[in-house]
Parts: structure tokens; C-alpha cells; sequence
């Protein structure tokens, strides 16, 4: 819903053909509320498409999350955002823990 502009390279980890592909538009700060699930936000909202799943791990060398028990969305997000800043390029979590 919305991502302030001078947050927008933080998200993208300073990729600019992240950057590209991002629309950014304003909203006033009322509209973040009305965001299912989400009741901290700090006036910043992102409407993103589901995650990917991947059922079968390869062999491949992957930089690595396993994450058991994160209950809170917010938490799951702020992990996420961490991670792919850091570089990570995978999250495992536990099926049906969390």
C-alpha cells in the first residue's frame, strides 16, 4: 500500500533493478491501518505478491534461515527483510509450527 520514497533503496538492498520494478505511491498514514494482520507499522505498508514455495531443497549451496514457531506475521516480515538485505537467498521454516 505504501512505501515511503526515501525508504524504498533501503528495501531494494541497493539493487537498482529492484528499484526499477517498484511502484512507490503515497497514501495518507489512516490507510496503513486498514491492513489485515498488521497492527504495527510505522506508517510504511508494502502490497506484495505471496511468497514462493519450494517443496524439494537442492544440493546447492544457499545462504540459510530455518525459522520454528514465528507466530507473528510482523515478525516473519521483519526477518524476511532483514535477510534479504544480509544477502540470504533462502528461508526454511517448520511446516504447520508457525
Amino acid at each position: 500500500m505504501l512505501i515511503r520514497k526515501e525508504h524504498a533503496s533501503c528495501e531494494t538492498n541497493g539493487d537498482p533493478r529492484i528499484a526499477a520494478e517498484m511502484r512507490v505511491k503515497e497514501r495518507r498514514r489512516e490507510e496503513c491501518g486498514k491492513v489485515p494482520n498488521c497492527l504495527l507499522n510505522f506508517g510504511i505498508c508494502l502490497d506484495a505478491s505471496p511468497l514462493r514455495f519450494a517443496h524439494n531443497v537442492s544440493d546447492t549451496q544457499f545462504t540459510s534461515i530455518f525459522l520454528d514457531n514465528v507466530l507473528d506475521p510482523g515478525n516473519f516480515g521483519a526477518i524476511a527483510r532483514s535477510a534479504l538485505f544480509f544477502g540470504c537467498e533462502q528461508i526454511v521454516y517448520a511446516e504447520g509450527r508457525g
